[in-house]
């Protein structure tokens, strides 16, 4: 099913829980060399899944309608405004946490440039409705993503003496 179609909680518990696996292993990754090399094998491919997921979410498998269309946000006495604006947020949420891992805040950065790539694809191609709070919320989302990284590099910048 489209990540979209998901209910807010289901999605919110497998947040819950992608947070808490990623923080333990990122614990043990400071324990033992090994679960190091897991830590940065997992925040790889997590790295490459988000990715896909937000292309396959967004691009792929969509059909041109030949309608180039570009709004600012969505009617927010829309029904749904709210639910799509979290749910944009949340979709790129993973790639920031995982991407943070590898280059650090920089994954802030590359959310957006990817969110826009997307705005931008889906606006030239003609399959969807490009808009601005799109590329808002999901950037949003990515950031919160780096939020965790952040957290433990403090934390081990702290502990190290730093």
């Amino acid at each position: 099913m489209h990540v979209y179609g998901q209910r807010l909680e289901d999605l919110a518990a497998l947040v819950v829980l992608g947070l808490l696996a990623w923080g333990a292993l990122w614990w043990a990754s400071g324990r033992h060399r090994a679960w190091r090399r897991a830590f940065v094998a997992a925040n790889a491919l997590l790295s490459g899944v988000a990715f896909w997921g937000v292309l396959s979410h967004t691009v792929l498998g969509r059909v041109p309608t030949g309608e180039h269309v570009f709004v600012l946000m969505m009617d927010p006495s829309h029904g749904e405004f709210v639910r799509e604006m979290f749910m944009n947020a949340l979709l790129y949420l993973p790639l920031g946490l995982a991407l943070s891992a590898m280059v650090g805040p920089w994954a802030a950065l590359v959310g957006l440039m990817l969110s826009v790539g997307v705005e931008t694809w889906q606006y030239l191609a003609g399959t969807g409705t490009a808009q601005a709070t799109d590329v808002v919320c999901n950037a949003l989302g990515c950031a919160i993503g780096v939020v965790p990284w952040l957290c433990v590099r403090m934390r081990t910048d702290s502990e190290d003496g730093r």
